[in-house]
């Protein structure tokens, strides 16, 4: 009998600790990933709460686990105990823009581990929610945000929110550029929200909020990125006048950063400039809260515009860069010209006036300003360029789902790889056919072979 207790004892004590395992299992886990859908990257450092549904007796348990996604968007929630978990996720991006990853149910009673994909809805799904029929059309996104007073941080309702862009329209019968502006703009509601739909992607917008004529927010530079919608908020001064001071230094761009001596450095809407010292260095005074924008200018450097959200009474230290850029003197005219060139040109000037593409002149060419020759393209439809190369948007359709079709590039009737290969002041004109069927018929055997037009660059 003595035996039997003691197989007994021995039974009762190898068994406790799988017991009591059971109620707190380190293999049972959640495991998964959150992804940001809208730029398509892991949503890094939200928290995902596991909550357990508990009976009403068990409120003194603990019933809520989390873990922190890491810098590939994954996360493990171990050591639970068998129950039925609602899985959550917390994020202060998710916060201010109202987005959220929609709540999942999980049922650990049966399994021992659960691996979970959650999103931020897409781009495309978002832009379906708020712009209803507009968004079949992918060159047209979203942007959504929030107002907020810059000094106490609460919502901004009844604030007008202006987009402002430009662009041309070409009289097919003349060649002549006639430039056009747009402005669209909304009110926030009352939580200090706003949406505006139908603006164009990839395109530089000027953003800016006004209260009547009493306050503003600098005008900052946006730009809808393909997934087509963007998030943006402002802050402003709407209750009471308060500055503070910006200094730093202009840099160069590039590994070298030399600063930048004689730089012109404003804030946008204000009337003082000031020019940056033999070491880039600058400072602004009296810079109003809020969200402004610091234009910054240099002879033989790219233009930029920068936001900086600006605080009362705290100064506020920033590096500005600068790209440097290939100097061209439009003073210079050359006279020497290569053979054949003027017939060319004629060649070129005669298809603007009747042919059936579309045409680029140089008038077109010193309006726009362009850095590069393929910024050109952004008013050309039916064209895109990514990379330095250019693509036909018909290759969606066309070439086997892969989205990439390169038109012919000729520069002066000779192949070519990149646009980019001569620069835009050197330019007599650019023919662009979105079909091989419209292709000048010298150059549609070539082009046809590539199904996707041509892009016909002639200099000057």
């Amino acid at each position: 009998m003595k035996t039997s207790l003691g197989w007994l004892g021995k039974l009762l004590v190898l068994t406790l600790p799988f017991a009591t395992a059971s109620a707190q299992d380190v293999s049972l886990a959640i495991r998964g990933t959150v992804t940001d859908s809208i730029h398509a990257r892991p949503l890094v450092g939200a928290k995902v709460v596991a909550s357990r549904a508990v009976p009403p007796e068990s409120v003194t348990v603990a019933h809520d686990f989390a873990a922190t996604t890491d810098a590939n968007g994954r996360f493990t929630i171990a050591s639970l105990t068998p129950a039925i978990y609602l899985i959550t996720v917390e994020h202060p991006w998710l916060d201010s823009t109202g987005f959220d990853v929609s709540a999942r149910t999980v049922d650990l009673r049966e399994k021992r581990s659960v691996q979970l994909s959650l999103a931020v809805p897409s781009g495309n799904t978002i832009r379906a929610a708020f712009c209803g029929k507009i968004a079949r059309d992918t060159s047209l996104g979203l942007v959504e945000g929030y107002v907020h007073d810059a000094l106490s941080e609460e919502p901004e309702a009844d604030v007008r929110v202006l987009f402002a862009w430009s662009d041309f329209t070409v009289d097919r019968r003349t060649a002549r550029a006639t430039p056009r502006y747009h402005t669209v703009a909304a009110k926030t509601a009352s939580d200090g929200s706003f949406a505006v739909c139908g603006l164009p992607i990839s395109t530089t917008l000027l953003m800016q909020a006004q209260i009547g004529e009493r306050a503003s927010t600098g005008a900052v530079e946006v730009q809808i990125p393909p997934g087509g919608v963007l998030v943006e908020s402002l802050r402003i001064a709407a209750t009471k006048t308060a500055t503070a001071s910006i200094f730093g230094v202009v840099i160069r761009d590039g590994s070298s950063q030399r600063p930048v001596a004689g730089a012109h450095v404003h804030v946008f809407g204000a009337n003082e400039e000031v020019l940056t010292g033999d070491d880039g260095g600058f400072h602004l005074n009296a810079v109003e809260v809020g969200t402004q924008s610091i234009e910054v200018t240099a002879v033989g450097f790219r233009p930029r515009r920068y936001a900086i959200e600006v605080h009362d009474g705290s100064p506020i230290k920033v590096n500005l860069v600068l790209p440097e850029v290939a100097q061209m003197l439009d003073t210079v005219r050359s006279t020497t010209h290569r053979g054949g060139a003027a017939s060319l040109r004629d060649e070129f000037d005669v298809r603007a006036f009747r042919g059936t593409g579309q045409y680029i002149t140089e008038d077109m060419i010193a309006k726009t300003h362009p850095w590069q020759t393929t910024d050109l393209l952004r008013y050309v439809s039916g064209f895109e360029f990514k990379s330095d190369t250019v693509f036909s948007k018909r290759g969606e359709i066309e070439v086997m789902g892969t989205g990439i079709c390169r038109p012919l590039l000729l520069i002066d009737g000779s192949p070519a790889d990149s646009m980019n290969e001569v620069l835009p002041i050197a330019i007599h004109g650019i023919e662009v056919y979105a079909s091989s069927i419209n292709v000048p018929i010298q150059y549609s055997a070539t082009a046809t072979a590539t199904g996707c037009g041509a892009i016909l660059i002639w200099t000057k």
